[in-house]
């Protein structure tokens, strides 16, 4: 079995307790998926859909890989797995400052206008499905409803989905700033990139 950290991701002591007291390597079970406790500014974001927010991370290596996107990879394993209960939690600090924060949003921007414009595009190895676990109906919901909206109105809706539906507002001046920037800057910016490609192609 392999546990994948990113930078700036830990273990809460919850899921280190669940690893030493609980977790069977040698079970039936070839990946575990649980949530991330995101904190932005010193703050969980604890609103907006944001939590719980599960991922697969600690799978048998034989049989896990990380999925062949350019962006919003997931770890896929085939086989059986299992969703940990919430609050067996890993802990992601997303950034130590609002200018990297922008600076790798601005990034991952290019790269996510890019596959989708590209006539190749991506479409990743997680199966969208809105009956299937929690990545699943996460990547059906962003591939049949989010892309399916037109540019720049989606960005919109979105963060009103998240900030006012979703009770995002309750995560305080931080979320605020967390929710707008992620919720519908980053996406905003992603439709602008959209329509400059398309621009550039037709001349």
């Amino acid at each position: 079995m392999g546990l994948h950290l990113d930078a700036g991701e830990r273990c809460t002591p919850e899921l280190v307790n669940w690893i030493n007291a609980k977790f069977d390597p040698n079970g039936n079970v070839d990946g575990y998926m649980f949530s991330r406790r995101t904190f932005f500014m010193n703050r969980w974001i604890r609103y907006g859909g944001h939590y719980p927010n599960f991922h697969l991370r600690l799978y048998r290596a034989a049989k896990g890989r990380c999925e062949d996107k350019a962006y919003d990879q997931h770890f896929i394993v085939e086989g059986s797995k299992e969703q940990l209960p919430v609050g067996i939690d890993m802990i992601d600090i997303v950034t130590d400052s609002i200018y990297n924060f922008t600076m790798a949003h601005a990034r991952w921007a290019v790269k996510e206008s890019q596959e989708q414009l590209s006539a190749m595009q991506q479409v990743g190895e997680v199966n969208a499905n809105y009956r299937g676990n929690a990545i699943e109906r996460q990547r059906w919901l962003k591939s049949n409803l989010f892309e399916r909206f037109p540019l720049f109105w989606r960005s919109l809706f979105y963060f009103l989905y998240r900030y006012f539906f979703r009770f995002g507002f309750l995560d305080g001046k931080q979320g605020l700033v967390f929710h707008f920037l992620q919720g519908f800057w980053f996406r905003f910016l992603i439709d602008a990139m959209i329509l400059e490609g398309k621009q550039n192609k037709k001349q």
